[in-house]
């Protein structure tokens, strides 16, 4: 038992080793101090009881996001067929450790929702489904997408479900929702660790078919008429060498992303959204349910400018041999500190541009759903809460960072702490409303520190090629 203990550990060290590092002293720091605000605020309004439980259901979520997103992907490069003839009984222990580890945390988050205060039965099985659709498409298998789609879909449908449904199902179904996990997650591991063989080339090909790189087409630009996207591509591209344009040959130099083609897949899919909600409010005639809708619909959609804004920090160093082009251009400033400076203030632009897309999306939702004065100020409140993730892509991007989107969304979740506490405080004393005072308080935010990023970027090295430092 404790040689196979020695294994499990062993082998948990090495997939984690595979992936992005998360036992900084921030992410340790940054994620104890989120889960004790929140655990005090849970304290205070609702008893001891609560907290210890929310307490649980975090520790637990916590050890979801991690076997999601870090463990498999090492797990899956571990189990390539060269290591698994190398190691014999490797994939066994894999599987066996995938399936135990993602068991517990279910298994945890059930017994919470046992004590009324955790996840209902169906949020419950949403969080079953999403974890394991996140993972099939981590490692590459091909149910993994549309088990992810399926979630959001589902999670759209549980949000119109009444709470006294939800607390119906709950009681009789986490018993078996606890049985169906136990089945799911063995069929699952069976389908993320392949016995080698033909299938097991194709998981392979299609993860780094989806993984953006030097000389490869971005993901995004394979949907959505990828060879009309790759045209306008190159015609901007075009363009941008004819008119010398410094600030589009720098967005160029991060590849096949954030330009006409990208930003037209996005209001397309954006315009679909809005379709259905305006066929949605017709239908009903300004019923609450179409007012619900356009809440739930902005809110997801505030994941737009956040995932793009992130995304455009991580491709800054995956295209190094174009980027040491671009400094050759004509139009490129010959110093450090000026290019860095020109590089920043684009991409803070973009960032922006990005924001302005999902606030203004957000906001017609919110008209489209019958909303009144007051409801837009709060959509536009909740909006201003997402700003100061524009100065994301301010860093040192000499140096190589192996999670370049966990730092920004750990400044992101204090700005939001901080600016809900500043508007609740003056709601307290001045009796004035809360979320208009958190807005301007992000704008504050926001504008420190995109000021703190410029200066900083002033004396960083030279930007490109982005992480060519360790």
């Amino acid at each position: 038992m404790n040689a196979r203990l020695h294994d499990y550990r062993v082998l948990w060290r090495a997939a984690l080793s595979h992936t992005a590092r998360v036992d900084s002293a921030v992410v340790r720091w940054g994620a104890a101090f989120i889960a004790i605000v929140v655990c005090l605020a849970a304290w205070l309004d609702q008893g001891l009881r609560a907290a210890l439980v929310l307490l649980w259901c975090l520790a637990c979520a916590m050890v979801l996001i991690i076997w999601t997103w870090c463990f498999i992907p090492g797990a899956v490069e571990l189990g390539a067929p060269a290591n698994a003839k190398l190691v014999p009984g490797m994939r066994r222990r894999l599987v066996e450790l995938a399936c135990m580890v993602w068991f517990a945390a279910i298994a945890g988050l059930a017994l919470s929702s046992l004590a009324d205060i955790g996840p209902s039965a169906p949020w419950l099985l949403w969080i079953m489904l999403g974890t394991i659709g996140s993972a099939l498409h981590a490692a590459g298998h091909g149910f993994g997408a549309p088990l992810m789609v399926a979630t959001c879909f589902g999670a759209v449908v549980l949000g119109q479900v009444p709470a006294t449904l939800h607390a119906a199902l709950s009681p009789p179904w986490i018993a078996a929702l606890a049985l169906l996990a136990g089945a799911a997650i063995v069929v699952a591991a069976g389908a993320l660790f392949p016995e080698a063989g033909e299938r097991h080339w194709r998981m392979i090909e299609r993860r780094l078919r989806l993984q953006p790189g030097p000389g490869k087409a971005d993901p995004l630009l394979q949907g959505f008429g990828g060879a009309r996207v790759k045209r306008w591509y190159a015609a901007s591209l075009r363009r941008a060498c004819a008119r010398r344009d410094g600030r589009g040959l720098v967005l160029h130099a991060l590849g096949p992303a954030h330009h006409l083609g990208e930003l037209s897949a996005g209001l397309g899919a954006l315009a679909a959204v809005l379709a259905v909600i305006a066929v949605f409010t017709t239908w009903h005639d300004g019923a609450d349910a179409a007012t619900g809708l356009g809440w739930l619909f902005g809110s997801l959609l505030l994941i737009v400018p956040m995932a793009t804004t992130l995304r455009l920090n991580g491709l800054v160093a995956a295209y190094p041999a174009e980027q040491a082009l671009v400094r050759l251009a004509p139009a490129m400033p010959g110093t450090a500190a000026t290019f860095n400076r020109h590089l920043a203030r684009t991409l803070v632009l973009q960032a922006f541009k990005a924001w302005s897309l999902g606030t203004g999306a957000c906001l017609l939702l919110a008209v489209l759903g019958t909303g009144d004065a007051s409801t837009l100020v709060r959509v536009a409140s909740i909006c201003c809460l997402t700003l100061p993730l524009v100065a994301a892509p301010l860093r040192n991007h000499a140096m190589r960072s192996p999670l370049p989107f966990l730092m920004p969304m750990l400044l992101l979740a204090a700005s939001v702490a901080a600016s809900i506490a500043i508007g609740m405080a003056a709601r307290a004393v001045t009796g004035v409303p809360a979320m208009p005072v958190a807005a301007l308080a992000s704008i504050a935010f926001a504008a420190w520190a995109v000021r703190r990023g410029l200066r900083m970027v002033d004396g960083s090295p030279f930007a490109f090629p982005a992480g060519r430092i360790d």
